[in-house]
Formats: C-alpha cells, structure tokens, sequence
C-alpha cells in the first residue's frame, strides 16, 4: 500500500488528485489542509483531512508521519512560501520520505519569457518579489534537497484548464465583456495543461526511477494557440469570433500596468483628510498640488498608453477597458517543450487542449444553464 500525503488537498489540483487517487486500490490518501472550512468538496471521500500549517514543523511532522510520498500543492501567502518550502523540506528528511513532489511553474520564466525557455534550463527572469520569484526560490530548495539525499521531483505547469479552470472563466466573461482582445490575429503559443493531465503526471512521478530534483515541464503537449481558444471560447460566450478585436504585439506592448499618472496620484492622495491638512499646511506640497490642477505644471505631455489600433480592431471604442492581463499573457511567446516529462516520467498527456475547453463547457453547462431555455439571462 502507498501511502501519499497531499498538502493543498481542497485546492483545484488537490481536489482533482484525491479524486483520482481513491479509486486505486494501492494507494491510502492523507489529505493535509490549511483551514477545514475548505474540505468540504473531499469530506465526501471518507479519508483521514488533517489541519496543518507550513509555517509550523510540528504540525508538518504529525500530518506525514507514516507516509511514503508527500506531494506540496499548497499555495499561501508569498512571503511564507520559501519558509514554507524549507520546512517542508526538513520535515521529508527528518521522516525518511521516500519522495516529495513539488509543483512550480512557468511564471519563474517571467512575464516575456526567453525563446530559450522552450526548454527547462531556459533563463529565469521572473522580476523579484514576484510569484514567479518565490516559486523558483522554492525551486532551488527542492534541487538542494535533492543532492543532499531527499529524492525530489518539480513540475512546472503553464495555465491549469479543465472544469473549474479559472483561465477558460476569464477569457469567456471578458468576451462577453467586451474587454478582450486577440493579439497578431493568435498566432502565439497558449501553452495549458489539463488538470488530468498533472494528476496523471503527479502520479507517474510516484514511480519514477530516479530525479535530478530539477523543473520538469508538463503541458498537453499540442500545438495549440490563443486563436484556438478563442475560437471555441466565443462560442461558449455566444460572441461572434470575427467581432473581437485584433491588437498587433507592439500595441499589446503599450498597454501599461494601470500606473496612475502625477495628477491621478495626486488627486487620490489628497482626497484623504489628513493628506488633505497637510498640504493646506505645508507649502511647497499646496503648491504642487495646485499648480498641476491648473495645468501651470504638466507631468505629461499626452497621455501615456495611447493605442492606435490597426484596421481589423478600428471599430473598437478607445474607450474599452481592455483586459490587459489576458492581453499580456498571450505575448509570452515560447512553447515549453515536454521532451524531458516524456524521458524520466515517461508521460503522455491524456486530455488535449481542444479536449480540456470541451470538459470546462460541460461544467459551464451546468453552472450557468448554457445552451439552456435560462441561458440569456446570464447576460
């Protein structure tokens, strides 16, 4: 009997491993969870939930006392995540575990990715402080502790889809929105692995001969791309593909990170009282203040993230609230190949990415009536 415990069980992935793991007659679960509030979505399966903290050894001890695999899906708050990930560590050691599975991901390559990370060893360029930051910090924990004798294993998902994936929910309800935009007609990569699929893979690194401890991708391994989805996401959000809009790379580029300008900050600072006191107070800050009010001063010449949208979006309104986090997840650019996964875990996706949207359908289905007699009352 295998006996594996599993820290962020009532989380997505959680959830979706200790469903397919209780069906294995070899195999005995130990769900390990931050809050019980949480574990009502595995309550159902009738297996041991135990409260523990990352931040607390003890309480880490007690949760994988007499197991042989601890498998790390916990997320936290991202100062704890390196503590977190130490005592982790610790606790394996102290307890003989025979392997721990990590699960990283491709934001340690950054937001605007090298094309060299198509492969592991590709450069990290996450911007410090980032989650992406953190979870390479984690990384090198995990390669540390495997040289010094804690058999570890790390795998780095791109965008987890399926039912109940967030990235599917996003880009549907910003279509419906409005606030979408396709970048050079989706040409570029999306990379995504169904939740099936890094269960499955979670699973093949339980009987895997050996580990470097290093970043091992997992994708579904196709071809797809941002046109793709869209394509079958407008037809979910009862959009027509050919009305969103088209942005070239360049002008994706240009959309800012939502930086307040001078007069911006300056308005919404002094609209707090005691700000406001201070400044009637002090006199070079009433003197800013005012000046940039009646324009003697101009922070800025125009505006700074000015669009100029080529002939497949000029119908768009300037004045759209873009989704500029979805619009800048299609500029990565790279595809991470699944070469390695297949060498050491012997992995081979099981759910293709056309395949995963169509399960996220099924769920929407259900959640919201799609296709149903009530389905337009959801707009």
């Amino acid at each position: 009997m295998i006996k594996i415990c599993i820290f962020g069980a009532s989380g997505f992935v959680g959830r979706a491993l200790v469903e397919r793991l209780i069906q294995r007659q070899d195999v005995s679960i130990r769900a390990v969870v931050h809050s019980p509030g949480n574990s009502w979505s595995i309550l159902r399966y009738n297996i041991p939930i135990i409260k523990a903290d990352l931040n607390d050894i003890s309480s880490i001890e007690n949760a994988i006392s007499g197991c042989s695999y601890v498998v790390n899906l916990a997320l936290g708050p991202l100062d704890e995540l390196i503590n977190s990930a130490k005592n982790l560590v610790s606790a394996c050691k102290k307890h003989s575990i025979k392997r721990l599975i990590h699960i990283s991901s491709v934001t340690v390559y950054g937001d605007l990715p090298s094309h060299l990370s198509e492969f592991e060893n590709g450069p990290v360029r996450a911007v410090k402080k980032s989650y992406g930051w953190y979870k390479n910090e984690q990384d090198k924990i995990m390669g540390k502790a495997n040289k010094e004798g804690l058999s570890t294993i790390v795998l780095c998902p791109p965008h987890i889809t399926g039912a109940y994936g967030r990235l599917f929910h996003q880009v549907i309800e910003s279509i419906k929105a409005g606030t979408f935009a396709l970048v050079d007609n989706g040409i570029l990569p999306c990379n995504l692995v169904d939740i099936n699929n890094i269960c499955k893979a979670i699973e093949l690194s339980f009987l895997a001969e050996s580990s470097d401890g290093k970043r091992i991708f997992i994708t579904n391994g196709d071809d797809y791309n941002w046109r793709d989805l869209v394509e079958q996401a407008s037809i979910i959000a009862g959009v027509e593909f050919k009305t969103i809009p088209i942005i070239t790379r360049e002008e994706a580029k240009k959309l800012g990170n939502n930086d307040l300008s001078l007069v911006t900050f300056i308005k919404r600072l002094t609209s707090i009282a005691e700000v406001r006191s201070l400044a009637k107070k002090t006199k070079i800050i009433k003197w800013v203040y005012t000046s940039i009010l009646n324009k003697s001063i101009v922070p800025f010449k125009k505006p700074r993230h000015i669009l100029s949208f080529n002939k497949s979006s000029a119908e768009m309104d300037m004045k759209t609230n873009l989704n500029t986090p979805l619009i800048k997840q299609q500029l990565r650019g790279v595809r991470h190949n699944i070469e390695h996964a297949r060498k050491v875990l012997e992995y081979r996706p099981i759910v293709s990415s056309y395949d995963s949207i169509k399960l996220f359908e099924d769920y929407y289905s259900v959640l919201y009536g799609y296709k149903s007699n009530y389905w337009d009352l959801n707009f």
